[in-house]
């Protein structure tokens, strides 16, 4: 698998589970992708792995259990990443920051042009929000 189809279903993740932030005012560059990560462990050892090793940067992770306000049966883990040149790649590939509901986000045109990387697009939609019935 070539690095832009583990680019895709990267970006796929990020679409189905994940928050673009790129704020200049701020100096806020980052995304998280935040997932189930105990009913869900090996998924959220296969995206940690993935992210690792494609951005070769230190990620962040937050375990939602270690909040303040926790009840003791959270199962949520957030995996960050904050680097403004690869926020700045992904906005140049066709990502868009904030929130995904208002800004309507889409499958960046750009995947849509080749099947191995619309497929490794849909794997990462459909492993972080997809079902079947």
């Amino acid at each position: 698998m070539g690095k832009k189809e583990i680019l895709c279903e990267i970006i796929g993740i990020i679409l189905g589970d994940g928050y673009l932030r790129y704020d200049t005012a701020n100096y806020k560059y980052g995304f998280n992708i935040s997932l189930n990560g105990i009913d869900d462990y090996d998924y959220y050892q296969y995206v940690k792995k993935l992210l690792s090793e494609f951005f070769q940067k230190k990620l962040s992770e937050y375990w939602y259990r270690d909040l303040k306000n926790a009840q003791g049966d959270e199962k949520g883990v957030t995996i960050s990443l904050y680097d403004k040149e690869i926020i700045k790649m992904l906005l140049e590939k066709g990502l868009i920051p904030g929130d995904k509901i208002k800004s309507a986000v889409c499958v960046p045109d750009w995947i849509k042009l080749k099947e191995s990387y619309i497929l490794k697009c849909l794997k990462g939609l459909i492993d972080t929000d997809g079902a079947l019935w």
